[in-house]
């Protein structure tokens, strides 16, 4: 997927024309998580300008989070209306739950045996669900694994993205940090690169993993983006929980945003700085007691499923755009940092509402 983003930008080349990150990114992590789920992606990687719509329709929906939380009924109401209708009364209501019915008929298909396992090249989340024998028929059908479909692929793509974008954007605008990191990035033998032998992304992964510079740059990105700014309720149905001098009553739901612990000055002076040096110990060695301050995946048993293939993707995919493999060469194009600041709550972080996202001039590197 990262070498198709990189055909992409390469076609940019000489145009003249810039490229917009956040629907590049967003194509990206769209196509990675259709495909590790249903080994069949999005291609919105293929489409033109990156599909612009699928950002869009999926930011207009989280615009509307507030409100759907508090009513629930309004969601499947609108599912009930004609989509002429639809596509008139809220255009990206109609993106979005088109998209989910693209994942039910997959599924559908699946469970049919219109689609089947053998013929695909790797495997699957749904292949895996769907062949463990514990599962329970009632888990099986076509609208629960539908259900499941589209919250695996929603939490799948926006957060990492814009991840990509704030990362993209301090490395681009501090060339010393770039160069510090293409420098580690450089430590890496040739001979683990995926470029010269596709079999070797797990070995690279792993070195990419043990990169102190590049750790501390996803560190700091990630306390800056936050992951889901929205504050994740959570119940405790059986036992009163007690803080400090505090009893909080069984099933008083309890909920914080993850700025209120990324922001703290005490752990991150300077808090607004993306500095990713605070991050490493006198020795140049990683600081983990700082990583229990920050949670952009959450915590304990409800964190993020998808969290192993989020850091493989930011790992994977900041390496191959910056590193030494990478063909091309980005510059900053009318962005500042007011275009990754988070200033909206939306569920899904967003900046300013009149920005118009990460956009980069594209070269050749040299």
């Amino acid at each position: 997927m990262i070498n198709r983003l990189h055909g992409r930008l390469e076609g940019f080349t000489g145009t003249g024309q810039p490229v917009n990150l956040k629907y590049a990114y967003i194509a990206l992590t769209a196509d990675i998580i259709t495909e590790y789920s249903f080994c069949k992606s999005k291609g919105a990687l293929d489409a033109e300008d990156f599909d612009p719509m699928l950002f869009h329709s999926a930011m207009g929906i989280s615009q509307l989070s507030h409100i759907l939380s508090q009513m629930e009924w309004v969601f499947p109401m609108l599912k009930l209306l004609p989509e002429s209708w639809l596509t008139k009364m809220s255009p990206d209501t109609a993106v979005v739950l088109a998209w989910t019915e693209s994942f039910r008929q997959q599924v559908k298909d699946y469970l049919t045996g219109k689609e089947e396992f053998k013929t695909k090249s790797h495997p699957s989340v749904f292949q895996e669900i769907m062949k463990d024998p514990n599962m329970l028929p009632s888990d099986l059908t076509t609208s629960r694994l539908g259900l499941e479909a589209q919250a695996i692929t929603s939490a799948g793509y926006l957060t990492t993205a814009h991840t990509l974008k704030v990362a993209s954007f301090h490395l681009l605008s501090k060339p010393s940090y770039m160069d510090r990191l293409r420098a580690e990035l450089l430590t890496i033998p040739s001979s683990l690169s995926p470029a010269t032998d596709p079999d070797n992304l797990s070995k690279y992964l792993s070195a990419l993993e043990q990169l102190p510079f590049l750790n501390v740059v996803l560190a700091e990105t990630l306390r800056r983006a936050y992951g889901v700014p929205h504050r994740l309720q959570r119940v405790a149905p059986n036992d009163d929980l007690t803080y400090r001098n505090y009893v909080i009553p069984r099933g008083t739901p309890v909920s914080m945003s993850a700025l209120d612990i990324h922001d703290n000055e005490d752990n991150f002076p300077d808090h607004q700085k993306w500095k990713p040096e605070r991050w490493l110990l006198s020795d140049g060695k990683f600081n983990h007691r700082l990583g229990k301050y920050i949670v952009p995946f959450s915590r304990g048993t409800r964190r993020c499923l998808g969290m192993e293939l989020a850091w493989a993707e930011l790992y994977l995919a900041i390496a191959g755009l910056f590193g030494p493999d990478s063909r091309v060469e980005m510059s900053l194009f009318e962005t500042d940092e007011s275009d990754v600041e988070v200033i909206h709550d939306m569920f899904n972080p967003s900046p300013k509402l009149d920005s118009k996202g990460v956009r980069v001039m594209v070269e050749r590197r040299k």
